[in-house]
């Protein structure tokens, strides 16, 4: 993880699960532009980190859950 984002990559894909095992090191770029990295679904489906991830970020920035809010 750490030579990927130490290569100059701006945007690394990962699979939800690999992600989760990784939280805490993804953690650490959370406050950074680049690298941005994306959860995507994995071959056996979604867990859904990515979409409770997206929903912290979104909050943060606005103030509230604009986009899951029903």
């Amino acid at each position: 993880m750490k030579s990927l984002a130490k290569g100059g990559y701006g945007i690394i894909y990962m699979t939800e699960p690999y992600m989760e095992e990784l939280r805490a090191e993804c953690a650490e770029y959370d406050e950074s532009a680049t690298p941005c990295i994306v959860p995507i679904p994995s071959c056996t489906g979604v867990t859904g980190y990515g979409e409770s991830r997206l929903r912290r970020f979104v909050e943060q920035a606005v103030g509230s859950d604009i986009i899951f809010s029903e």
